[in-house]
């Protein structure tokens, strides 16, 4: 099976958005046409950019007491 785009929800804590961009290196090896995008908490989204192997982060925002 062939895909051509790929999300992964990682919202929460900086390290653990960090940690999961080992992911896109296994993603890409085994769907090497795929789009590999990051959902992730406002803020956190510049950090996937200069990643070569991730298309970008998507941003929400989230309302902390």
């Amino acid at each position: 099976m062939s895909f051509q785009k790929i999300l992964i929800i990682r919202p929460r804590f900086l390290g653990d958005v960090v940690l999961a961009t080992g992911l896109a290196g296994v993603i890409r090896r085994d769907q090497p046409g795929a789009q590999v995008w990051y959902l992730v908490e406002d803020g956190f989204a510049e950090v996937l950019q200069a990643h070569p192997g991730i298309a970008g982060g998507l941003a929400f925002q989230t309302r902390r007491k």
